[in-house]
């Protein structure tokens, strides 16, 4: 579709082109003291009014600047003689050739200006007075709607991802032209449909630094192409990456994949990452389980030990038989390479088999089983070392975490009382009221703290990262924002508590004092559970302007790169204490997690 034409006055004479070279003639003519001037081009920076200098624009140039789409404007007043003269003023982006010819009659003054207007350096359908080819697009506050067709600069479509599907469906794909305003939604750029922005809204009128055009991430990648296969060129956008706060997420301005041969062509953008995101913080480790206790003896019965989660349990006591006395089980140490506390002894019978006549001495007395040892205190983990971080294999990075710490160990079961000596009679087991004393159970030992977990990776913040790919970019900027902090590691469990053993049993008597079984003996205490080892931070998120990854290439022409900061490493998590009690010793502390790394350009 044709624009509307500019009217200019009837008495005017006309004559101009936009040609295939980008010039806008401008003529002059004057008859005697009467003066006309007719000038055509499209007014691309009303605040520019003359030749002599190029906009700058926020992206360095190199000499095309902004379109110098100023006027040019000759008159003569006066009748002179016939004389001939050529002028030609350049600047960087405009050329200006004027010739005059005049006689006493007339004189008639022909200017030609060649600027980036019509240079073909963007489509600019006020040059070519067609909208053809295009796809345009305004946001929906200057008419732009997902519901139009996108074809005509009246009919705007509001959504670059709208622009890039109808860009597809032209026979030739169509590029797409986007006017002033902030798109808030992530770009996935196609093969063979290039975007350029900005334009003026409504008219269209091409005027990159009057009319910033942004795109601001909706999701870690702000603007992504993946395995291009024809050409597109990205010109004249500023481009905001996603901020985070939290979860450790990456964030990308503009990040390309499986795309070669420089199929990609960024030009005069400013492409902005956002902060990455806090790493999270290690969860902190449970405290063991406590011990049981240990059963009490009844009678000539020994009492039970005490049970434990982890498998720490006390021995039991020792029970009196009419023949013979037991002694206490071994305590357990619930699957760690120690073993738990020796059952006790049981009591000895006073009297031996070979005498005749019923004994008169007592049974001897259990002898206590040994407590259980405390369980050793876990490893602190260990800080990682790797602060420019890792890319995986679908592109996408990730920080080093802090290391994990270790299990305490775990306490060692008690071990159970002997049990009282029997009043053996002589030749046969059959004397039930002289039997001893059962003893008591071992205390359950306390279970070993659970380590802390490890703090996560912060965020890391790339302006431009380029996987399998090459690329060119010229007259950029390109900067990294800040790397999120590690998480923290996680504090260590403190071990639980070994529980004590059980009660002994009494010997029975017949009443003769100096016959009966001997008393049990108690249960020996359960040991306390170890301090789980304290985690260690994360690593602070990298901040890279420009990363390039498996073999990437990314060529810069006169495009300025800037890193921003590196995340802070998080610190390492406390250790966790013996038996729940802060007296008692701990457990080491986790490191602190490691500077994210930052740099203008890195090799991954």
């Amino acid at each position: 579709m044709r624009m509307t034409p500019r009217l200019l006055p009837a008495t005017l004479l006309l004559l101009s082109a936009c040609g295939d070279d980008g010039t806008i003639t401008s003529t002059s003519a004057t008859d005697g003291n009467n003066t006309s001037t007719a000038t055509v081009g499209a007014t691309m920076n009303p605040t520019e009014t003359t030749t002599e200098s190029v906009p700058t624009t926020t992206p360095p140039t190199e000499g095309s600047g902004t379109a110098d789409d100023s006027t040019t404007q000759v008159s003569t007043t006066e009748p002179v003689t016939t004389t001939d003269a050529t002028t030609t003023t350049t600047t960087d982006a405009t050329t200006t050739t004027t010739t005059s010819e005049s006689d006493s009659e007339t004189t008639t003054t022909t200017t030609t200006t060649t600027g980036d207007a019509c240079l073909e350096e963007v489509p600019d359908p006020n040059c070519t007075g067609s909208d053809e080819g295009l796809i345009f697009v305004s946001t929906p506050v200057d008419g732009g709607s997902d519901l139009n067709d996108g074809t005509t600069h009246e009919t705007p479509v509001a959504t670059i991802a709208k622009a890039i599907e109808l860009a597809l469906a032209c026979p030739d794909k169509c590029d797409i032209v986007v006017s002033k305003g902030t798109y808030p939604k992530s770009v996935t750029l196609a093969s063979g449909v290039s975007l350029f922005g900005g334009y003026t809204p409504k008219s269209f009128i091409y005027d990159l630094q009057a009319n910033t055009t942004t795109i601001v991430g909706s999701e870690a990648r702000a603007v992504q192409a993946t395995e291009l296969t024809e050409s597109v060129r990205f010109h004249g956008f500023v481009v905001e990456g996603k901020d985070f706060s939290d979860q450790g997420q990456t964030s990308y301005a503009l990040w390309v994949k499986d795309s070669a041969d420089d199929l990609l062509q960024v030009e005069r953008c400013t492409l902005n990452a956002g902060d990455g995101g806090a790493g999270t913080s290690g969860q902190a480790g449970t405290k063991g389980d406590d011990g049981g206790i240990g059963g009490n003896a009844s009678d000539a019965s020994g009492g039970a030990g005490g049970t434990s989660s982890c498998g720490a349990n006390g021995g039991a006591g020792g029970s009196a038989t009419d023949c013979a006395s037991g002694k206490g089980g071994d305590g357990l140490a619930g699957g760690d390479a120690t073993q738990g506390g020796a059952g006790g002894m049981n009591g000895a019978s006073q009297c031996s088999l070979n005498v005749i006549n019923g004994c008169d001495d007592k049974g001897g007395t259990g002898v206590g089983g040994s407590a259980g040892d405390n369980g050793g205190a876990g490893n602190a983990g260990s800080a990682g070392v790797a602060p420019t971080g890792a890319f995986d294999a679908n592109g996408m990075w990730s920080g080093t975490s802090g290391g994990s710490g270790t299990r305490g160990a775990h306490g060692r079961g008690g071990g159970g009382g002997g049990a009282g000596g029997t009043d053996k009679e002589p030749f046969t087991c059959g004397n039930t009221t002289h039997l001893g004393g059962g003893g008591g159970g071992g205390g359950g030992g306390g279970c070993g703290g659970a380590p802390g977990g490890p703090g996560g990776a912060g965020g890391g913040s790339f302006g431009i990262v380029v996987i399998n790919s090459s690329i060119q970019v010229s007259n950029s900027l390109v900067n990294a924002g800040k790397g999120g902090k590690g998480g923290a590691g996680g504090k260590g469990g403190n071990g639980g508590v070994g529980k004590p053993g059980g009660n002994f049993g009494l010997g029975k008597n017949s009443g003769d004092p100096g016959d009966g079984g001997g008393n049990g003996a108690v249960g020996a205490n359960g040991g306390d559970g170890g301090g789980g080892g304290g985690a260690a931070g994360g690593c602070g998120g990298a901040s890279i302007a420009v990363a390039r990854v498996s073999g990437g290439f990314v060529g810069l022409a006169n495009t300025q790169l800037q890193a921003g900061e590196g995340g802070e490493g998080g610190l390492g998590g406390e250790g966790g204490f013996e038996g729940n009690a802060g007296g008692k010793p701990q457990a080491p502390d986790g490191g602190d997690g490691c500077q994210g790394a930052t740099a203008e350009e890195q090799v991954f």
